[in-house]
């Protein structure tokens, strides 16, 4: 097992998830989830929150390809 590989996962499945807020913005459409409806600006702020985790603790004021 590699040392960063939950780190490459974490940063495909956000890389997804904001292209697939892309497409709902685009298309004008929400997601639907068992307890009502996500806006596809929910799925951004939790993409944004996910790569902030993973990469500002380490380092603040430098952002870094994952």
């Amino acid at each position: 097992m590699r040392e960063w590989n939950n780190l490459q996962y974490v940063s495909s499945a956000t890389f997804l998830l904001a292209v697939y807020s892309n497409y709902l913005s685009a298309t004008k459409a929400n997601l639907n989830c068992p307890d009502g409806q996500t806006q596809p600006q929910e799925l951004l702020n939790f993409v944004k929150s996910q790569v902030y985790f993973g990469v500002a603790p380490k380092t603040p004021k430098k952002m870094h390809l994952i």
